[in-house]
């Protein structure tokens, strides 16, 4: 048997990425050859996802890395012929969902399309507006695609232009989800707003975590925070938070994805918060072992990889009481959820587990590490092993 999973892009160092990664890995490891196909692959990815995969790209033209783009190179696909089954991982992919079955599809996150989200989070522009300002530039993408010489995509491109000004290209839920047999959501959360928006039924399979890779090890006295910087994750209430808490410390790892929300975020850090970019592997896994607990601030989070990957560690989670988070993470047992989370009750949790810690650093420890196993990496690629067999005998 031969799998392909077909994942939207592999330029940002999140969740999704890395969930790939360890299902693709996983799978090769049950026998199941599989191979990722996607639309860019930045070396930056390295850092977080397993060695030894096969990583095939769709951009080999460097052409702009843009949704329009990426649309583009999955409904001009076609790989039906190479492949016993197929995995699509991200809305852009399910563009070629229409000729590669038998298929499932994993499901991180429901659209806004049929949402009222807000334009404005944490102070700063959501991203998910930012077709609007490009679909204002169309003639001008047109243009640099011909120069680049990805004349291929043109046609498609511009019969798409009426649908891609006035939605952005994930509109492709009602369009091709008619084409999926299957759906595997990453929280009972995604998949009630999945059935609300789609009527489609989906699995809860919970994201992987690599559980045994994790440990605890005594604290060094500061707190950790891994979440790609954008507005989404509301990073500004962990700087307000930490402002007034100065006898703390706080590392923020993750990605930079949103230049201009990072510059906002400088402007109002305190010196007792730091951060560090992207960082994986052993680093990261040896700074959340010696941590003195995680925070999570992340807007109406579907699930949430590093909150397992701190109580793998056996390390407090302070988080809001949002999403698949009420899933996971088990309040007053393995941390704080808090309830209309803002930047003083963020400070009060943390001033409180602090002093828990302090009189028992090692309270949560067994909690955090018994409830990690629960979404361990063997059960996931298990239940997505499941699925596969009942499609190809």
């Amino acid at each position: 048997m031969k799998v392909a999973i077909l994942h939207d892009d592999f330029t940002v160092c999140g969740g999704a990425e890395k969930l790939v990664a360890l299902l693709s890995s996983g799978l090769n490891k049950k026998g199941i050859e599989t191979e990722i196909i996607t639309f860019d692959f930045r070396d930056q990815l390295k850092k977080i996802i397993p060695k030894n995969l096969v990583i095939k790209t769709l951009n080999h033209e460097k052409l702009p890395n843009l949704p329009i783009m990426r649309q583009a190179a999955f409904a001009e696909l076609n790989v039906r012929d190479e492949y016993d089954f197929f995995i699509f991982s991200g809305h852009l992919s399910l563009y070629a969902a229409k000729i590669h079955t038998p298929n499932l599809f994993y499901c991180h996150y429901v659209s806004s399309i049929g949402f009222k989200e807000p334009k404005i989070i944490d102070g700063i522009q959501n991203p998910i507006f930012r077709h609007e300002t490009m679909s204002k530039n169309f003639d001008a993408l047109v243009k640099a695609l011909f120069e680049k010489g990805g004349d291929r995509y043109l046609k498609y491109i511009v019969e798409q232009r009426e649908t891609f000004s006035l939605h952005g290209p994930e509109l492709s839920y009602g369009e091709n989800l008619k084409y999926i047999q299957t759906i595997a959501t990453n929280s009972a959360h995604t998949s009630q707003k999945l059935k609300k928006a789609c009527k489609r039924r989906s699995l809860v399979i919970y994201p992987p975590v690599e559980t045994s890779n994790y440990g605890y090890k005594k604290q060094k006295g500061y707190w950790i925070s891994v979440n790609r910087i954008v507005p989404m994750k509301r990073i500004r209430l962990q700087l307000v938070a930490f402002s007034q808490l100065p006898d703390e410390k706080l590392y923020i790892i993750g990605q930079i994805e949103n230049d201009f929300y990072y510059q906002a975020l400088k402007k109002i850090k305190p010196p007792n918060v730091h951060f560090l970019g992207v960082i994986g592997g052993r680093d990261l896994i040896q700074r959340l072992s010696e941590c003195r607990g995680f925070i999570f601030t992340a807007k109406d989070e579907d699930f949430g990889m590093s909150v397992i990957e701190a109580m793998a560690s056996g390390k407090a989670v302070i988080a809001p009481f949002e999403g698949g988070l009420k899933e996971s993470v088990q309040d007053g047992k393995v941390g704080k959820l808090i309830r209309n989370i803002n930047a003083k009750k963020l400070a009060k949790a943390i001033q409180n587990i602090g002093k828990e810690l302090e009189k028992n650093p090692e309270k949560y420890r067994k909690a955090c590490t018994e409830r990690a196993r629960k979404f361990d990496v063997s059960i996931f690629i298990e239940k997505i092993k499941t699925q596969i067999e009942k499609h190809v005998s």
